[in-house]
């Protein structure tokens, strides 16, 4: 997965020149990008992957507004804001993975996928929103537990953002969609950034897998 490594390390390190991140992380990114070019063939990204079920009901069903709902309930129920974090940032697992599985199913269906990208975004939106209300603080083992995940799975989005830049080919409008959609995970994860201590962000940078 280091193609997608250096995309999430190159978005850091471009952060890190109006924040934070020390000027380790930026030469990983320069080291991953120059080693890229003899990076092997990379392996899909599964639900499993990202400790989410294979999802069944696709934005394309007209019953999906019960997974909605069911969602929607779940935040209600939730009230930790650890948890608030997790919640959004699993429900972004399962859109991106719904995403995927109709970009396979219906490669053409432009419309559809469109649909799926829009509903990943607004999960990313809401993940942004979470974050930016948890304290910053350097000795919250849950946050920091989090924070560790959220880096793994953003290069694991990427990867797969990878995939589905190569089924939509050179349909610019799709092409437009998937860029705005990526944004929105650079801003949540900038987001997490801003509530890790600098020399631990470094770190998580250098070791995503």
């Amino acid at each position: 997965m280091l193609q997608q490594k250096i995309k999430v390390f190159v978005v850091f390190a471009l952060f890190s020149l109006s924040f934070f991140v020390s000027s380790t992380a930026i030469l990983a990114a320069s080291q991953s990008t120059s080693n890229s070019n003899t990076a092997s063939t990379e392996t899909t990204v599964t639900a499993e992957n990202l400790g989410v079920s294979d999802p069944k009901l696709l934005p394309t069903s007209r019953f999906y507004v019960i997974k909605d709902i069911f969602r929607g309930v779940q935040r209600l129920l939730t009230f930790d804001p650890i948890k608030r974090v997790e919640l959004e940032s699993n429900i972004a697992d399962e859109k991106i993975m719904e995403a995927k599985k109709i970009a396979e199913a219906s490669p053409g269906n432009q419309s559809a996928l469109d649909h799926a990208l829009e509903n990943y975004r607004a999960s990313q939106e809401n993940l942004k929103k979470r974050l930016s209300a948890l304290e910053e603080t350097l000795h919250n083992p849950a946050q920091d537990n989090f924070i560790e995940k959220l880096v793994d799975h953003a290069v694991k989005h990427e990867q797969l953002f990878i995939e589905l830049e190569q089924k939509i080919g050179n349909n610019m409008a799709a092409k437009q969609s998937l860029k705005l959609t990526k944004d929105t995970l650079e801003n949540s994860v900038v987001e997490a950034a801003k509530k890790d201590g600098k020399e631990k962000f470094s770190k998580r940078l250098e070791t995503a897998t």
